[in-house]
């Protein structure tokens, strides 16, 4: 097995282990999920500020599709058909068609995912490579260096819309969400009911601290320092820190429970396995 293949087995059983429980919802299942294995980088043909290409996170919808359905096997995907009222002289018949045209806004898809009773639907327009809305012809637009032209939409466009259409549905259902809000871990309402505001802000410091404290390798930019540290020592580094807090707190004898609690939770929020270390802590009441 691959990488890739050992990591999405390892969350696909984490999942299932929730699942089995009956006290979550499919989103909190879902979103516990840490897809990053599975992230692709797409260039949109625009700049960033700093002059540099702009890019967009993403990940396939055929890996979360693969994962949803080893976690839900019962769950069904569906693209949805639009009526379309074509004339032709005094000929007039109602006909499906798999998007919404509206000959000045452009085309619309939609999509559906079902898991049991619970339906999650989303929309997206058909776009080019640069995330222009098509039409059923071609348009010139103007930015601020050139004119561009947007080719008018064919199936092909819109079998692409159809799955990223279906990679966001399945996002809405809490797979992989947190890539498209741009966060690093997978954040859910399991992580959140032990993880508070507070918490989540000194989870911030935390991970600031850890990175101000990584420049021992001299990196030219911050993007080179995020490409270059492996997700795996990141979370090392974070373990390590959050298991020190931890043991200070404990080896001092005087801890607050509340405290207490929350250094434990803080741990929880970061994703970390601090299980081995919480065992041989006193039982906290």
């Amino acid at each position: 097995m691959s990488d890739k293949q050992t990591s999405l087995a390892t969350e696909v059983e984490k999942a299932l282990k929730l699942k089995s429980e009956n006290k979550y919802s499919s989103f909190d299942i879902l979103s516990s999920v840490n897809m990053e294995c599975c992230i692709e980088k797409k260039g949109t043909g625009k700049k960033n500020k700093d002059g540099s290409d702009k890019t967009l996170s993403y990940v396939a919808w055929m890996d979360q599709w693969a994962v949803l359905k080893k976690i839900y096997p019962q769950a069904k995907k569906e693209i949805v058909f639009f009526e379309h009222n074509i004339v032709n002289g005094d000929f007039h018949y109602v006909e499906k068609r798999p998007y919404f045209h509206d000959p000045i806004l452009g085309y619309m898809v939609e999509t559906k995912i079902i898991i049991d009773d619970y339906v999650e639907s989303c929309q997206l327009p058909v776009m080019d490579g640069s995330n222009n809305a098509m039409n059923h012809v071609p348009y010139d637009y103007t930015t601020k260096f050139d004119t561009k032209t947007v080719a008018k939409a064919t199936m092909h466009d819109i079998n692409t819309a159809h799955m990223r259409c279906l990679a966001k549905t399945i996002a809405q259902c809490g797979l992989a969400c947190n890539i498209y809000t741009g966060d690093d871990l997978p954040m859910t309402k399991i992580d959140e009911e032990l993880a508070p505001q507070y918490i989540k802000d000194e989870v911030e410091a935390l991970r600031e601290e850890i990175n101000s404290g990584l420049d021992e390798i001299k990196y030219d930019t911050p993007e080179d320092k995020l490409k270059k540290i492996s997700t795996k020592k990141y979370k090392d580094v974070l373990a390590m820190k959050a298991t020190d807090k931890l043991k200070k707190q404990f080896e001092s004898g005087g801890c607050n429970i509340e405290y207490t609690k929350h250094l434990i939770n803080m741990a929880m929020a970061l994703n970390i396995e601090v299980g081995q270390f919480i065992k041989t802590i006193p039982e906290v009441k």
